[in-house]
């Protein structure tokens, strides 16, 4: 009987720890010390300036290619096996999912922000070269789906279901656009000339 009250004061001990260190553990506070270090959180006009037009000039190069065959730039050549989708006009729902999870979802939304954080900054150079890029991005997409979200568009949790403008609405409104960089250009640099950031031009307003 001893030995018996003995293993069941020894069981209640090892049961009562583990239960405090299994609860206890999962505490907020745990959770909340579980970050990565290494996540950026806000990330500068002048790293997002030459990620995003790198992004643009690789889209350029792959992503457009069943235009330049439809438009007659390319051919098809005889010692190739030619494109079925392209070649038959056979489109499925997909196509072209990489210009819209590209272009319109990573780089227009990139140069939103760049515009955004060089107006803050009072960089108009910078905030003229988002402004441009973000338009020939645009154009891009319109060129290809047409019909596509632009005056509600990227406005965050605010338009969680942003509408569809027209595609001639959007090109009149990308002129605007272009020509409201071309005026914060004549400002000059600001507080700050992106130079080797901006892998195009070197920041030279001239070119």
């Amino acid at each position: 009987m001893k030995k018996n009250i003995i293993v069941l004061i020894i069981l209640s001990f090892f049961n009562s720890i583990t239960f405090s260190f299994l609860f206890s553990g999962c505490t907020t506070k745990y959770f909340d010390n579980y970050t990565n270090p290494n996540s950026a959180v806000d990330v500068p006009a002048d790293l997002i300036l030459p990620a995003a037009m790198l992004e643009t000039g690789a889209d350029l190069s792959y992503n457009f290619y069943f235009l330049n065959l439809w438009m007659g730039y390319w051919n098809w050549s005889g010692n190739i096996q030619p494109l079925f989708y392209e070649l038959n006009y056979q489109i499925p729902n997909n196509y072209g999912d990489g210009i819209w999870s590209s272009v319109y979802a990573i780089q227009v939304n990139n140069y939103e922000a760049l515009s955004i954080k060089a107006a803050a900054a009072g960089q108009p150079l910078v905030q003229g070269m988002a402004k441009i890029m973000k338009a020939f991005a645009f154009q891009y997409v319109v060129d290809a789906f047409n019909n596509v979200p632009y005056s509600d568009a990227f406005k965050g949790t605010n338009v969680i279901s942003p509408k569809y403008d027209d595609a001639q609405t959007i090109y009149n409104d990308l002129i605007v656009q272009i020509n409201d960089a071309l005026d914060l250009f004549k400002k000059g640099d600001g507080t700050y000339n992106p130079q080797t950031n901006d892998i195009l031009f070197k920041g030279d307003i001239s070119k």
